[in-house]
């Protein structure tokens, strides 16, 4: 949902400097965003698998850290859950928030949580809400019981990481990530001053904070 709102992000190195491609190319910055092997979501991508890309984004890139650390230059977590090996999403959340979302997803063939409230997601203005609101789609069940196998447990392979925290105002959902990344004294840790939703809310700023950390 993120392809029409944010203006670009870096895609190539030249020169010791940084391209900007449109996101019409092809590119979505979700709730992580990976420069050095970027995370592509098709232009027909439908709004569900834009929702489950951003929801599914971190573990992907801690992933292809692993698998293929040559390729990568730099991994930027965005106001993003950050799972050690064999964590899921839902090992990190309190019982109680478990509960209800597991309540909510209902019995069906395939169960999934309904969109939280979009204030949830520091959406207030009504272009943003009624851009977003449209486009959402409730969450598989089991992508919060997924989780990813390390071989190597520590996060990013060696590779430089970074974790940008939305302060305004803070998501509690990620407040164990965050801290654990403000924690990580070889991580880049920046503050952005927007809500969890960056990439609709602030585009640009978020794109020029993302080229000056890759940088």
């Amino acid at each position: 949902m993120y392809t029409n709102r944010i203006r670009g992000v870096a895609t190539s190195r030249q020169d010791n400097a940084f391209k900007l491609k449109p996101l019409s190319q092809g590119l979505a910055v979700a709730h992580a965003a990976l420069l050095g092997f970027a995370i592509c979501v098709p232009l027909q991508a439908s709004a569900a698998d834009e929702q489950e890309a951003a929801q599914l984004a971190p573990m992907v890139i801690t992933g292809v850290a692993e698998r293929v650390p040559a390729r990568i230059a730099h991994l930027i977590y965005l106001d993003a859950f950050i799972l050690p090996s064999g964590t899921s999403t839902f090992d990190t959340l309190p019982a109680k928030m478990v509960e209800s979302m597991t309540a909510s997803a209902g019995k069906s063939a395939v169960p999934a949580v309904p969109p939280p409230p979009l204030t949830v997601l520091s959406l207030h203005a009504a272009e943003d809400q009624h851009f977003v609101g449209n486009r959402l789609t409730p969450q598989p069940l089991s992508v919060y019981h997924s989780s990813l196998r390390l071989q190597n447990p520590v996060i990013g392979n060696a590779r430089p990481c970074s974790y940008i925290s939305c302060t305004q105002p803070t998501f509690r959902g990620v407040d164990t990530s965050r801290e654990w990344a403000r924690q990580q004294k070889d991580w880049e840790f920046r503050e952005l001053e927007s809500g969890h939703s960056a990439a609709i809310t602030h585009p640009d700023m978020l794109s020029r904070l993302l080229l000056e950390l890759a940088d």
